[in-house]
């Protein structure tokens, strides 16, 4: 699981979209 306190919320949201990109059905988003 991603370090949310050590990224920036920027670079977050581009990592979620990958990830969603790579595979929607198991990623979940942490709530922040």
């Amino acid at each position: 699981m991603i370090n949310l306190k050590n990224l920036d919320r920027k670079n977050w949201i581009q990592c979620a979209k990958l990830s969603l990109d790579e595979s929607q059905k198991d990623y979940v988003a942490p709530n922040v």
